[in-house]
């Protein structure tokens, strides 16, 4: 999921379900999980999806067709864990495209959205983690049960747009284009989880 186009779905997710109450969480495909949230007796339906190609995360149009959920031990823990909990907060956290639902009194649920990396995870009271959608060989340190909650690692020289100083973030862009990068490309490089479409609608619009 693009940084940007993340950034503007954590504020719209955070106006409309801050103060909302969890009623559900299911999985209804391999991919696809979805959370059901209730204010003012209005059902504020979000959906997840980890597919590995392109991970996203928002208020969906329509109901997804199907002939029944899946019935999973992680989609019920998350369930039990969260069911009735009340939205403190909806936000971004940190470069690496990753999403926070935290509810009162704690308890989080973040959603990891790199592309051939995302993931679901639940997060107690105490910030360690009680289960992941997907356990990777690669993430089994950081996603073990019990384990402080860590996000990804991002790149070193990764920038995040909503908190590096914008001096930095030309100079970088100015850097990446004096090696021989078109402006677009320098925004990529230098921006971490920006789209080749974003780059270039940033370009054009500066």
């Amino acid at each position: 999921m693009d940084q940007f186009v993340l950034i503007a779905v954590a504020g719209d997710l955070d106006r409309s379900l801050r103060g909302a109450t969890l009623v559900e969480f299911r999985q209804e495909t391999a991919h696809r999980f979805r959370a059901v949230f209730v204010r003012a007796d209005r059902g504020l339906p979000v959906t997840i999806s980890l597919r590995p190609e392109r991970p996203w995360v928002g208020r969906p149009y329509s109901r997804v067709r199907r002939k029944r959920d899946r019935t999973t031990s992680y989609a019920a823990e998350v369930h039990r864990a969260l069911h009735d909990r009340i939205v403190a907060r909806v936000r971004r956290a940190g470069p690496g495209r990753v999403l926070r639902l935290e509810f009162v009194g704690g308890r989080a649920l973040v959603v990891e959205l790199a592309p051939h990396g995302a993931n679901l995870v639940l997060i107690d009271d105490e910030e360690r983690v009680r289960v992941a959608a997907k356990n990777p060989p690669s993430a089994k340190d950081r996603l073990t049960a019990g384990q402080p909650y860590a996000p990804p690692a991002v790149p070193d020289r990764s920038l995040d747009p909503l908190v590096d100083d914008p001096a930095v973030i030309d100079a970088a862009i100015d850097a990446h284009g004096s090696a021989g990068a078109d402006r677009p490309t320098a925004v990529r490089r230098a921006l971490l989880g920006v789209a080749k479409s974003t780059a270039g609608a940033l370009v054009e619009e500066a």
